[in-house]
């Protein structure tokens, strides 16, 4: 994405990490390119919270992907417990 506010919103919004991601390589090949920025989600908590944020906006199949996501992350927190 090259709109970094939106990139910067989100992330304020959920957490995550925010990088450019222009490579040498993308400027030899169009020297005009816009900046373009990534952002990413690891933290169990801050994929809760992307998950709340967007769960009632998905359909079915993607819904059913994103609580098979979170049955995962509930396991592995039960069997970190002391």
């Amino acid at each position: 994405m090259t709109d970094f506010d939106i990139i910067e919103r989100i992330q304020s919004l959920v957490g995550g990490k925010v990088w450019e991601s222009n490579y040498p390589s993308k400027f030899e090949r169009c020297p005009n390119a816009k900046p373009s920025w990534r952002w990413a989600v690891s933290s169990h908590e801050e994929i809760r919270s992307l998950i709340s944020a967007v769960y009632k906006h998905l359909g079915v199949r993607r819904r059913e992907k994103c609580d098979a996501i979170l049955n995962y992350i509930e396991r592995k927190r039960i069997a970190q417990k002391p």
